[in-house]
Parts: C-alpha cells; structure tokens; sequence
C-alpha cells in the first residue's frame, strides 16, 4: 500500500478478525507479527472498546501496550467478543502468507 506494508488476522473461515496498522519497513510489520504471537492470546493482548457511535470494537496490542490492530466495528458487544475469542485462538498460530 504506496510503500507502505501491513498485515491482517483471519479466522478459520477466512474472515478477516482484525487488521494492522500501516508500517514503513516490511521488517517493522512481520517485527509486529511475531509480537502479537506472543502476546496477542493473552488477555492483556486484546482489549474491547466502544466506538463514539456505541458500536463495539476491539484492539491488538504488544507486550509494551502499544496498539498494532484493531477490528471491525460491531453490532453489540457479544459478537465483539466473540471476534475477540477467536484472535486469542489464532495469534500464536497465525500462518504468514506474504503478497508484497
């Protein structure tokens, strides 16, 4: 994306749980990756958040805090965490596919 990389969490249906920010370098985004294979599956890793519309949303951080993702926004905050239980499930097996 105009020089720039990023990477997306897809689930066993091939939906789309959350997605990365923009990252300069492609050593940044996969640097990320592995942080959020460590880290993402903990309960400190995803956190839940409500949007200014009210709409649930949640957020993937790194073991230093820092936010590298966040998902969609949803409906109500059940299907929130149900998106939520499914990253924890997949972040420390995530499979890299690369299409730089």
């Amino acid at each position: 994306m105009n020089g720039k990389y990023l990477f997306s969490l897809k689930g066993e249906r091939h939906e789309v749980l959350f997605t990365s920010g923009l990252f300069p370098k492609k050593a940044d985004a996969l640097a990320t990756i592995e942080a959020v294979r460590r880290h993402g599956g903990g309960e400190k890793g995803i956190e839940l958040r409500r949007a200014a519309t009210g709409s649930a949303f949640f957020v993937v951080k790194t073991e230093r805090d820092q936010v590298v993702g966040r998902s969609e926004l949803f409906e109500s905050e059940t299907e929130a965490w149900r998106a939520m239980q499914a990253t924890r499930k997949h972040c420390p097996t995530v499979d890299v596919r690369d299409w730089s």
